[in-house]
C-alpha cells in the first residue's frame, strides 16, 4: 500500500514538486533498475516525432478509406500484442505526404502512445505504412532489435509503473517529450524471447477458445434441425401486395433473405412458438430516468448486461421507495431472463439468484414458462443467429436501434421437448466453460511472463517470487 506520508529531502528534488512523483514505491522501483544498468530512452532515438488530428469537419479532404489511403493509427490502435486495426482510419496520401509528413510511420519504427493509455508500445510490422496522431509519438532506432526490446520493456509491469511515475495530467495521463525521454531501459534481450512465447501462447490459448464459441451456433442450428437461408445481395425483389398491405413497407424488412429464414424455421424439426406464449410476462424497466442517490437499490440498464451475465459494476442506485414503485412494472426474480432492447440490442442474461434491484427501459424482463421451456436454453437461444436475424430484420436503418416489446413477444422461438432442451443447454455450457478456462490460462500465462520479466529486470536472473 502507498504510503500517504513520507519525506523527500530538498536534495532529491529533481524539478517535479507533485508528491506522486516521490511515492516511496516509485523511487525505490527506479533506484533498483538504475543498478541493473539502465540507460535512458534518448540514447537510443535516431528521430522521434508526434502527429496531429486533421479536421474531421473536412473529412473530405483529409481522410480517405483502406483502398485509397493509408492507417491513420489513434491510442487504441497502438497495443502490446502488436497493431490493432480493426477500427483504424484511414488518411489520403495527400495529407500522409503533406501535412503529416514528418510523422510517417515505417517497418521497425517503435510507436508509443503518450496521452490516455500512456506508454503502451509496439512496433510497426513489415511492410507497413501509416501515420499517427498527437497522442503517440514514433520513433526511428538503429534496428528492429532495438525496438522491439525497448517496446516489450515499456510493456512491462517495470516500464509502466515508471510511465505513471513520470506522467502529469491526472484522470487523463500523458507524457511530455522530456518526461518520456528520461524512462530508464534495461537492455536484456532475454525478456524479448520471454514475452513473444508468452504472446504466441497467449494467442493459442484465444484461437481455441474462439474456436469453441464459434462453434456454438452451427451447433444449435444443426441440432434444431434448421436450415439457414444464403444471403444474397439483392438489388431487385418481388413482394405480393397482400405481404405489405397493413404492415411494413421499406424494402430491407421483406428481402428474399427474411422470408427463407422464416420459411426455413418453420419447416425446422421443433415446432415454432412466439417468444410471448412462452413467458408469463415480457415487459421492461421504467420509461422515465429515476433520481439517483449515492447508496441504495442497484438500478441497471443495457450497459449492465454482458456475455451472458449481469455485471452491478457501475450501477446507478435508488431509493427504496422509488424501487418498490417500479417493481410494479418490472420485478426481476431469479429464474428470469434480461433482454437488451435498445442501443445493443439481443443481448441476454439469466437471473441467477434473488436480490434487489431495478431495470431501465433499455432491459426488457422476460419470466419464462418453466413448464414448457428451460429458462438457460431459452437465453441462449435468444441470442443465437436465429434470433439475431429476426432482430436485424426489424431494426435494421434506425438510428438508436429500439426493439420494441411487440417485437420481443413475435419472435420465433423453435421449442423442443424439455429433455432436449436442457440436453442443447448443457452442451452450450459446456462450450462456454471450456472456452471460459482457456480464455483464463492465457490470461495466466500472460501475467506470470510479466512477472518473470519484471524480476529479470530487477535482479538479473527470472526469480520466482511475489510482485514487487
Amino acid at each position: 500500500m502507498s504510503a500517504k506520508i513520507f519525506r523527500v529531502d530538498s536534495s532529491e528534488i529533481e524539478g517535479r514538486l507533485d508528491p506522486y512523483y516521490y511515492l516511496p514505491e516509485f523511487r525505490e522501483l527506479e533506484e533498483k533498475v538504475k543498478k541493473s544498468g539502465a540507460v535512458p530512452l534518448r540514447k537510443f532515438i535516431l528521430s522521434i516525432s508526434s502527429g496531429a488530428t486533421p479536421k474531421t469537419s473536412e473529412s473530405e479532404k483529409y481522410y480517405s478509406d483502406e483502398n485509397s489511403g493509408v492507417p491513420f493509427l489513434r491510442v487504441q490502435n497502438i497495443t502490446e500484442f502488436g497493431l490493432d486495426l480493426k477500427d483504424v482510419k484511414y488518411i489520403n496520401f495527400t495529407t500522409h505526404n503533406t501535412l503529416l509528413n514528418r510523422t510517417k510511420v515505417k517497418e521497425n519504427d517503435l510507436l508509443i502512445t503518450i496521452t490516455g493509455r500512456i506508454a503502451s508500445s509496439t512496433v510497426a510490422p513489415k511492410n507497413f505504412n501509416g501515420n499517427i496522431n498527437q497522442h503517440s509519438v514514433v520513433i526511428k532506432t538503429d534496428s528492429y532489435k532495438t525496438s522491439k526490446l525497448i517496446s516489450t520493456y515499456l510493456n512491462s509491469k517495470v516500464g509502466q509503473k515508471l510511465a505513471y511515475r513520470r506522467s502529469t495530467g491526472g484522470t487523463r495521463p500523458a507524457l511530455d517529450y522530456s518526461a518520456l525521454l528520461s524512462m530508464p531501459i534495461v537492455f536484456d534481450n532475454r525478456i524479448v524471447q520471454i514475452m513473444d512465447n508468452a504472446y504466441q501462447l497467449k494467442k493459442d490459448y484465444e484461437s481455441e477458445a474462439k474456436e469453441l464459441l464459434d462453434s456454438i451456433d452451427p451447433y444449435l442450428i444443426n441440432k434444431l434441425e434448421i436450415k439457414l437461408p444464403i444471403e444474397k445481395k439483392e438489388r431487385v425483389f418481388e413482394v405480393g401486395f397482400s405481404d405489405v398491405v397493413g404492415g411494413r413497407l421499406d424494402p430491407f424488412y421483406h428481402k428474399t433473405y427474411f422470408q427463407e429464414l422464416e420459411d426455413n424455421l418453420q419447416k425446422g424439426k421443433y415446432k415454432i412458438q412466439k417468444l410471448g406464449d412462452l413467458c408469463n410476462q415480457v415487459t421492461d424497466g421504467t420509461h422515465h430516468t429515476p433520481r439517483y442517490i449515492d447508496k441504495g437499490i442497484r438500478f441497471i440498464s443495457v450497459k449492465n448486461i454482458k456475455d451472458f451475465a449481469i455485471s452491478f459494476k457501475d450501477s446507478k442506485y435508488i431509493t427504496e421507495e422509488e424501487h418498490l414503485k417500479l417493481l410494479k412494472r418490472a420485478n426481476p426474480q431469479k429464474g428470469d431472463i434480461l433482454f437488451t432492447k435498445i442501443g445493443t440490442v439481443g443481448n441476454s442474461a439469466l437471473i441467477l439468484e434473488d436480490t434487489n434491484f431495478s431495470v431501465f427501459v433499455s432491459l426488457a424482463l422476460l419470466k419464462p414458462k418453466h413448464e414448457v421451456t428451460y429458462n438457460t436454453y431459452l437465453m441462449f437461444v435468444l441470442s443465437s443467429r436465429l434470433i439475431k436475424q429476426q432482430i436485424n430484420r426489424v431494426v435494421k436503418g434506425i438510428g438508436v436501434p429500439d426493439f420494441h416489446l411487440e417485437d420481443i413477444k413475435s419472435l420465433q422461438i423453435p421449442l423442443p421437448p424439455l429433455s432436449i432442451q436442457n440436453e442443447i443447454a448443457d452442451h452450450i455450457q459446456s462450450l462456454r466453460n471450456r472456452a471460459k478456462e482457456l480464455q483464463l490460462r492465457a490470461d495466466e500465462v500472460l501475467d506470470n511472463s510479466k512477472i518473470e520479466v519484471e524480476n529479470m529486470i530487477l535482479y538479473g536472473v527470472p526469480q520466482k517470487g511475489e510482485r514487487s
